[in-house]
This record gives structure tokens, sequence and C-alpha cells, in this order.
């Protein structure tokens, strides 16, 4: 258990065997592309966090394709909203990476938004699951900062009652809760790219830790 704000910021890159994997991440790596994961559980500012380092780094979202309910007001601009029947044509169909299933949902994200990041000459970012997060660092899919934001359960519980979620959505996404901190503790095992967030750590900070781990990166870039 996490109780109070610690900061990692060391670096990791997982690179696969896989020589189509091995070409599309030196693409990457010429391009100075880099994606930055957020995960954590339900409430603990992920969107928030998002909108800002989109702001503060230029950096671009990488859309997520979900099964779970929109919440009134939400944008659509991050999240892809499907029915189960369309989530399942898009696996059907092969399109769909980093799948995982979170308070019976699910997500995943296309093969050629992906593909756009490691092409790209930019920062992004992503909201996934801790178990997205380690599959992506696994893959070698693009050089990847993972930030993890935790949150205790009861400031979770009050801040979904306050955007508005629905009782069972709550109680699904507490039932989760547990296993997204486990997730966290298991990213910790591969990648020190970790960074655990509470109420007292200001916007700012983040920004200065993520410009100096980005920037670090860039400098340091080789390969085995």
């Amino acid at each position: 258990m996490v109780n109070r704000c610690r900061a990692y910021t060391l670096l990791h890159l997982a690179v696969s065997s896989s020589s189509s994997v091995n070409c599309a991440l030196r693409r990457a790596y010429d391009t100075f592309s880099m994606l930055l994961t957020l995960s954590g559980p339900s409430a603990a500012g992920k969107t928030t966090l998002s909108r800002f380092l989109k702001t503060c780094c230029n950096a671009s979202e990488l859309p997520s394709y979900t099964t779970r309910s929109r919440r009134k007001g939400e944008a659509t601009d991050y999240y892809r909203f499907l029915t189960v029947q369309e989530y399942a044509q898009y696996e059907l169909r092969g399109e769909l990476v980093l799948q995982d299933e979170f308070a019976n949902a699910r997500y995943g994200t296309r093969k050629e938004d992906l593909q756009t990041a490691i092409q790209d000459d930019a920062l992004w970012v992503a909201d996934f699951t801790s178990t997205s997060v380690i599959d992506c660092i696994r893959s070698g899919y693009v050089p990847t900062i993972s930030l993890f934001l935790y949150i205790s359960k009861a400031m979770s519980r009050e801040r979904m009652l306050l955007r508005g979620d629905n009782a069972n959505e709550i109680q699904a996404r507490l039932d989760a809760f547990a296993g997204e901190l486990e997730g966290g503790v298991r990213l910790g095992t591969i990648t020190p790219d970790l960074i655990f967030l509470d109420a007292s750590l200001r916007l700012s900070e983040v920004e200065h830790k993520v410009r100096g781990v980005v920037s670090a990166m860039r400098q340091n870039r080789r390969w085995p």
C-alpha cells in the first residue's frame, strides 16, 4: 500500500526479438516517438493528467476503444465508445492490440492508431490498465514511460460519486480496485518509469518530472 507520494524517474526499454517490431521501434527512435502511459485505480485523475500533459508537453492522445458506458457530458475525443458487438467485430478483424477487461468493460487500442504513434515525431499519452501497460512495454511497440497514479479507495469512491457514475459501475470499479493497485506493484517489477501520485503532488511537479524523463530518454537512445 502506498501511503505517501513517491516518484521514480529511471529509464527502461523492453525490446522484442521480433525483427518487424524492432524495425518499427527503430523508426520510433529515429523520429523520437515516445508513449507516456497513465494507469491507476478509477478516479485517480488519469484523464485530468492526460489533458494537462497534452497541453503542457504538446502530447497527442492515443485513443482507447471500450465497451463501457459513456458518462453524462463525457467527451468522445479520447474514448471511442462501442457496443459489445461492435468491439467484437474490431477484435474479429484483428484490429485491436493491448486489450484488457476492467470492471466488466473491454478496452483496446487500434493497430492503426498505434502505428501512427510509432511513426510520428511526437510524444503520445495513453490511459491504460496496468496489464496493458505491461503488455506494451514487453512488446516493444514504442519507447514507453509509465506513470501509475495512486488514490485511496475512499477517495476513489467519493470522486466517482461526484462525477456521476452509477451505483453498479462504482461497485464494479471498487471490486477491481485491489487488482489495479496490484498491477502498479507488478509494473514496478519490470519498469522503473513509475510515479505514484497522491493529492499532494502538484501538476507542475508532474510536468517537471515528465520533461526530465523524456529529455533523458531522447539523449540516451541506444540499441542492444
